[in-house]
């Protein structure tokens, strides 16, 4: 939780006192994790470090402030503004050829009334990109990778694996998120009228929030300095509702989280989140998906034959009884 404005704080990162990823914080700033190997560190972009040495029901982090100097005030076109921070960052990417490690995860939790499902996949991945042609071409190298299932059901007995799977491909594959390295701006592009657009400059890291709410939600918030992008985090809202009646399909919401490093400066942070609801003849399904990326450096990934796509990877793994739950979702 914020430690000043008492509000929850989505993707802190829980490392245990071997520096390994143990846990995500989800939407509402929460961590379920039996995790004995203390000290535990929560870290959390713009936030100070947090050295957990016992269990908390509760974490106050601290924004992590700097003092700025003065500075004149002059009117900005805040939409000039987003596309020069675009135009700056595209410039300032790493275009050297090497390889991001971390930690890759996906979940999907399947919900029909009382009843949820479960499937988690967890591994360590190297990104290897080179450079070539004005783009990267992406190489992903996958190891220890682990899988786990819980059924904890009456009425979906027979909601098998196959079909959770199915569920993970409701979000894009991970590799189509490597289009966000800034590279090439398209995908960062945003159209909305400078009345929905806020700007804000109290901290170190400056925001600015765009928010268009029509018959659906959509918002995006900024955070940069100078002017390189440091997070982008974009939510949608879909305002759909299930009348009870024939077949429903709705993308619900979908979130969408950025985080670049410094040194280089390059993607640090993926992570990709989303609820549908489908129902037929008055089931009423919900279905609840991410995937991620966070970066650790101090993983060593073997040189090993890379994979098209993780989703693949995981198709070779033997499901386990450990479980491999990295991310917690909460139901709405």
């Amino acid at each position: 939780m914020d430690a000043i404005y008492r509000i929850p704080v989505p993707n802190v990162e829980l490392l245990n006192s071997n520096n390994t990823f143990v846990g995500l914080s989800n939407k509402i700033g929460r961590i379920y994790h039996e995790e004995a190997n203390f000290p535990l560190t929560a870290r959390c972009f713009g936030y100070e470090l947090f050295k957990l040495d016992k269990p908390q029901d509760t974490v106050f982090l601290i924004p992590d402030y700097q003092d700025l100097e003065e500075v004149d005030v002059k009117p900005v076109n805040k939409m000039e503004l987003y596309n020069e921070i675009l135009s700056y960052s595209s410039d300032h990417v790493d275009r050297s050829t090497s390889v991001v490690s971390g930690v890759y995860f996906e979940s999907a939790m399947v919900v029909y009334k009382s009843d949820t499902v479960y499937l988690d996949n967890v591994c360590e991945m190297g990104i290897e990109k080179v450079f070539q042609k004005k783009k990267y071409a992406y190489n992903l190298h996958c190891q220890n990778g682990r899988r786990s299932y819980r059924n904890e059901t009456k009425d979906m007995e027979d909601f098998d694996t196959t079909l959770l799977n199915t569920c993970l491909g409701l979000i894009k594959k991970f590799k189509d998120n490597l289009k966000y390295d800034l590279i090439s701006t398209k995908p960062y592009k945003l159209k909305f009228e400078e009345e929905e657009i806020i700007r804000n400059t109290d901290n170190e890291l400056h925001r600015l929030i765009f928010e268009k709410d029509e018959k659906d939600k959509t918002t995006v918030i900024t955070n940069y300095k100078g002017r390189q992008l440091y997070t982008w985090n974009s939510a949608f809202l879909s305002s759909k509702r299930y009348d009870g009646d024939g077949l429903f399909v709705n993308y619900k919401r979908f979130n969408r989280y950025h985080e670049f490093s410094t040194a280089p400066y390059f993607l640090k942070t993926i992570i990709a989140n989303g609820l549908v609801q489908i129902a037929v003849d008055g089931k009423f399904i919900e279905i609840y998906v991410v995937k991620g990326f966070m970066q650790n450096d101090g993983l060593s990934i073997a040189p090993d034959r890379p994979v098209k796509n993780v989703e693949d990877y995981f198709e070779t793994i033997p499901y386990g009884k450990e479980s491999a739950s990295f991310y917690t979702f909460e139901r709405k």
